[in-house]
């Protein structure tokens, strides 16, 4: 099944995130599928 995560990237206290469409089974920065985005 796919979701829809926030993958966490950047520096200590400076957080970004990417939103990606990864498989629900593997880890929050594992593999994605799909790049939808940035926040």
């Amino acid at each position: 099944m796919l979701t829809i995560r926030l993958a966490r990237i950047g520096k200590k206290k400076k957080p970004f995130y990417r939103v990606v469409v990864i498989e629900s089974s593997k880890p929050r920065n594992g593999r994605v599928v799909e790049l939808v985005g940035t926040y």
